[in-house]
């Protein structure tokens, strides 16, 4: 994500390049560090093009200069408006294909896969690939799945979020939930929604 938001930037924007990556180098980037200079009209392409980009739509109130003022900033308001998107899966029927199935290890880091996981078909996420599914419930390696969508893992310190899907007839608590993923989100500080969009539960610490 932080990568196409840069040739964004480059191209749209009067960006200090240099300060920027004097500050990824020392690892000092801030959410209060304005790095982003633009005027009225490339601040509404910028807009624009990030709309089209991410398929997102800001509301009036996202819409001042301050939101857009540095690389971090841009990508908390982005995750915020997907959230959004992610908030229509809740209670909908999903169609999942599975790339790493249970009992599959992951490919980089070695741990194993207690459970299914895959993602959406034709949907793209924060990183430019498919959304990603935590398929619960099931015990046998599967292919694919069709379930319903029980809750959202929203990962507050990574770009991407997770949906959790069941059989109709299965229901998790967010207890539950954060103990089937822990294998993974372990890694992550995460806020579990679930399907009546009120219960929320912070975890994990990276």
């Amino acid at each position: 994500m932080k990568e196409r938001l840069l040739a964004k930037l480059k191209e749209r924007c009067k960006w200090n390049e240099k300060e920027y990556i004097k500050n990824t180098e020392k690892n000092k980037i801030k959410d209060d560090e304005e790095n982003i200079i633009v005027d009225s009209l490339e601040f509404i392409r910028l807009i624009a093009d990030l709309e089209e980009s991410y398929k997102i739509k800001f509301d009036d109130e996202d819409l001042i200069f301050e939101n857009f003022s540095s690389i971090n900033r841009i990508i908390e308001i982005i995750k915020k408006r997907k959230l959004l998107n992610y908030k229509n899966y809740l209670n909908q029927k999903i169609k999942v294909k599975v790339d790493r199935k249970l009992g599959d290890k992951h490919p980089e880091y070695g741990y194993i896969y207690s459970l299914n996981y895959g993602y959406i078909p034709n949907t793209e996420s924060e990183d430019g690939e498919e959304i990603d599914v935590y398929i619960l419930g099931e015990f046998d390696p599967l292919e694919e799945f069709e379930g319903v969508c029980r809750a959202i893992i929203y990962r507050i310190d990574d770009i991407e979020n997770k949906l959790i899907v069941t059989a109709e007839d299965k229901k998790y608590s967010i207890d539950q939930i954060e103990a089937l993923v822990e294998f993974q989100e372990r890694f992550f500080k995460t806020e579990i929604i679930d399907t009546n969009d009120i219960y929320k539960k912070e975890s994990g610490h990276k």
